[in-house]
């Protein structure tokens, strides 16, 4: 499967099919029982997925976090290099913003060189 914000993406927009489709069948019915439903097809969406609810939302590790400099040095490139791509989009590699602090995740950082590993030299 694709990467952990793919994956949670793709959950998201099950989540809401399933749940727009449990209220277009619901014509009469009280407020209990729409609400059971919603969450009914909340939670089937992610078991359709495999999706582990309790992996997504535990703490990162903060040794896997990295700052800018940090993750530049990592995956091989400059600073400004980095700071370039999260600026113009050019390579995706998530980051974290908060305030002018920026951080990256190792994990992130692993799938992206992953991804731009080549077989044979041009």
């Amino acid at each position: 499967m694709g990467s952990s914000s793919e994956i949670q993406q793709e959950a998201w927009l099950i989540v809401v099919e399933s749940a727009k489709n449990a209220l277009a069948s619901i014509e009469n019915e009280n407020y209990r029982t729409i609400k059971q439903m919603s969450l009914g097809s909340i939670l089937y969406a992610f078991e359709m997925l495999d999706f582990d609810l309790t992996a997504a939302h535990k703490e990162i590790d903060p040794s896997e976090k990295m700052s800018r400099a940090e993750a530049a040095t990592y995956i091989g490139v400059e600073m400004q290099t980095l700071a370039n791509w999260a600026s113009t989009g050019k390579v995706k590699i998530p980051f974290h913003k908060i305030g002018r602090k920026v951080t990256y995740i190792k994990q992130d950082l692993d799938e992206y060189l992953a991804s731009s590993k080549m077989s044979e030299t041009p």
